[in-house]
């Protein structure tokens, strides 16, 4: 298990991403990734419970989420969602070490 207790280990990624949810959107960053997760961060708040839309730039892939928190940080908003979807998954598998170098 993680150190800090998470049911996961999570992964640096740097990559732009674009948030939906509703009718609203916003561009912002993502922090980290986990199997089931991901932190982003992002310009405005979005309510715990949301489902939500991120486009991962650097994979161009998309993938649906729910909010489990939003604390502001800063001037920005750090967002932190659930999904159970694989897809991301499936374009990152052996290449958590290499996020950093190729976006940096």
């Amino acid at each position: 298990m993680p150190s800090d207790h998470r049911r996961y280990d999570r992964e640096k990624l740097r990559s732009k991403v674009t948030v939906s949810w509703g009718r609203q959107r916003c561009v912002g960053n993502c922090i980290n990734i986990s199997n089931f997760g991901a932190l982003v961060e992002i310009p405005v708040p979005i309510p715990v419970g949301v489902a939500v839309s991120i486009h991962f730039q650097v994979f161009d892939v998309c993938w649906d989420a729910t909010v489990k928190h939003c604390r502001r940080y800063c001037t920005w908003y750090r967002v932190g969602v659930h999904s159970p979807n694989a897809i991301l998954r499936d374009h990152t598998a052996g290449t958590a070490g290499t996020f950093e170098s190729r976006q940096g």
